[in-house]
């Protein structure tokens, strides 16, 4: 059984599983509730489970309003997950300025927050890495990374010129600095 299958058993079961306070172990609730096997396959899956279980924090620290609905693979240690952003008819106007970032997809989000340091460290363009318009492409609102990369695609490498990139689909496609 893996922790996808633990989560869904739990769910059957009426048991919700949530990380304890200390941040190391795992908690199911109702006390007394969770069967023996069960609770063996939690703590042999603990460390995956951990993972899965702070995912909705790590979400919310870049989508505030971001809902956590299903997670897709964490066969990598990194659980991906599809955030749903409440829609509204008319946005607020509180005079902030909506994030970005809320437009993407976490996993795209995740994969650029590991590569954004050293892109800017080449002088990548902080908007030709975020901005997840592929329409208009003009000089003053360039294509940015986020419009190309796709849940599952791994940036491989990047240099002065180009991030190279791995798509889900086993292709490789280069990404220019320069639009």
């Amino acid at each position: 059984m893996d922790a996808n299958a633990i989560l869904a058993r739990a769910l059957e079961l009426g048991i919700t599983l949530e990380v304890a306070a200390d941040g190391t172990s795992i908690r199911a609730l109702p006390r007394g509730a969770t069967p023996p096997d069960l609770g063996a396959e939690i703590r042999a899956h603990k460390p995956e489970l951990l993972t899965i279980l702070t995912l909705p924090t790590q979400v919310k620290s870049v989508f505030p309003e971001a809902r956590l609905i299903a997670v897709r693979d964490t066969s990598t240690a990194v659980a991906t997950a599809v955030a749903v952003k409440e829609a509204r008819d008319e946005p607020a106007d509180d005079g902030k300025k909506e994030d970005p970032r809320a437009a993407i997809d976490p996993a795209v989000c995740y994969e650029l927050d590991n590569w954004e340091r050293q892109l800017v460290a080449m002088d990548w363009p902080t908007e030709r890495i975020w901005n997840h318009d592929f329409w208009p492409h003009r000089k003053k609102s360039p294509r940015g990374l986020a419009s190309v990369l796709q849940r599952g695609d791994r940036i491989q490498f990047a240099d002065n010129n180009f991030v190279h990139i791995l798509k889900r689909d086993g292709s490789r496609q280069r990404f220019p600095k320069d639009g």
